[in-house]
């Protein structure tokens, strides 16, 4: 797997292609426009203003930071970033990181969930009836995110497309004022499917 190292930091980025040229195929590269011609679908960056560009363009995209911390990380994640972790992390972490991101999932620094988990809790709502506007097949699809499941395992289970289900998906944040699967999550906390 090819693994675009998109970073402007000199020593994280030797840092990262020498921990992980045994595991990815790294490639450094200087800019969002080489990601997209060499048709590389993950990047590891400490760019943050490249995040909504790439993820646009169907890149994912790993944001990393010498000093992580959780206003950074939301800031990543919603501009679409699917992993936020510390730039000087082992190799163990990254891997993690890296093959979370590329079946769809998304990964974060423990210390930033346990964030959001805090912040779920003081902005509890009232959600009771949030799942009123969807229809019969994207409150599946929502059961299913709930669930864990990503969008190939849900496309299998209800026998749709990948298309169909990330189309779904898109309606489904639209419908319920979110952005992504993370803020799905945090909304519907409370309620049973």
């Amino acid at each position: 797997m090819q693994i675009a190292l998109l970073i402007d930091n000199k020593q994280d980025k030797f840092y990262i292609k020498e921990l992980l040229e045994s595991e990815f195929e790294c490639i450094e590269v200087a800019n969002s426009n080489v990601v997209l011609a060499k048709n590389i679908n993950i990047v590891i960056s400490d760019m943050y203003d490249e995040i909504e560009f790439l993820s646009k363009n169907s890149v994912k995209f790993i944001a990393i930071s010498k000093n992580p911390n959780f206003n950074q990380a939301q800031q990543c994640l919603k501009a679409g970033a699917k992993a936020y972790a510390n730039s000087k992390m082992q190799k163990n972490h990254f891997v993690d990181a890296i093959r979370c991101v590329n079946n769809g999932g998304i990964w974060l620094l423990p210390e930033i969930v346990l964030n959001m988990i805090k912040l779920i809790n003081v902005n509890y709502e009232d959600n009771s009836t949030v799942l009123e506007s969807l229809n019969d097949r994207e409150r599946q699809i929502v059961k299913y995110i709930k669930d864990g499941l990503n969008n190939n395992a849900i496309a299998q289970n209800l026998n749709l497309s990948l298309r169909t289900i990330k189309s779904d998906s898109a309606s489904i944040y639209q419908k319920l004022g979110v952005e992504n699967k993370i803020a799905l999550m945090i909304k519907l906390k409370n309620i049973s499917l």
